[in-house]
């Protein structure tokens, strides 16, 4: 990464319309966690991040009306973030399992969030706005300053004829081939593909492989789906560092 984000460091989210000549003002929401939350006070050194990578380091230096503002001492680009461009197209998932993968890839630095329904999907559509207050929340928690985009839901088909000519990546126990074996570590932009609870279905398998879409195997043991999405960001990462 770019920038180690300090240990003990406050990160907030800041509009940036919110700053203007070296100066900053927190939303309400944002200012009263740094009051309640965190107890902060007037010059306090805290950590802005805008969600388009940039970082600013600044200084508090009024607490006006439950608003929190202050002066910006200096900005970094692509603060918390990786050297390379990751992506994860994954199968909408059941219950709490698919608020897990948003914020687990948040901290592993995936650009693009795909929520795809497939063939054997259960779920259909997702709460946008809280998987989007999920991945300000993870930001926020790892230090990263680019939020991941959460885009609409596609189809796997939809999704595909959109994004197949790119460095395609489907997690799948039918494969031999391994992590060191597919990733190279010249490789910059790359989108991990992972299917639902009951697996890709045989027809995905085959549209998949006409696009000759490259199958990597994570293990000699069948994984559920938000543990699969964690390995293979976690090994991909890991070789790309």
């Amino acid at each position: 990464m770019n920038s180690s984000p300090l240990v003990d460091a406050h990160f907030f989210s800041v509009e940036q319309s919110k700053i203007e000549n070296n100066s900053f003002k927190l939303t309400k929401s944002e200012s009263l966690h740094f009051i309640k939350s965190i107890r902060g006070k007037k010059n306090n050194i805290i950590w802005l991040l805008n969600g388009k990578g940039i970082a600013y380091k600044a200084k508090v230096k009024d607490l006006d009306n439950d608003f929190v503002s202050g002066k910006i001492i200096s900005q970094t680009k692509n603060f918390g973030e990786n050297k390379f461009k990751i992506n994860l197209a994954i199968s909408l998932l059941k219950g709490k399992r698919m608020e897990m993968i948003i914020e687990k890839a948040t901290e592993f630095g995936v650009v693009n969030l795909f929520p795809l329904v497939m063939n054997r999907s259960i779920r259909k559509k997702i709460n946008h706005s809280r998987y989007q207050k999920i991945i300000i929340s993870s930001a926020k928690q790892c230090g990263r300053s680019f939020f991941p985009v959460l885009h609409e839901v596609l189809t796997l088909n939809e999704w595909i004829d959109m994004y197949k000519n790119e460095e395609n990546i489907v997690c799948h126990m039918s494969s031999d081939r391994t992590t060191k074996q597919i990733i190279k570590s010249n490789i910059n932009n790359l989108n991990i593909i992972i299917g639902p609870e009951g697996d890709f279905s045989h027809e995905e398998l085959i549209l998949m492989d006409s696009y000759n879409f490259k199958k990597l195997n994570l293990g000699n043991r069948r994984l559920r789906a938000e543990s699969a999405a964690m390995c293979a960001m976690l090994k991909i990462c890991q070789i790309l560092e």
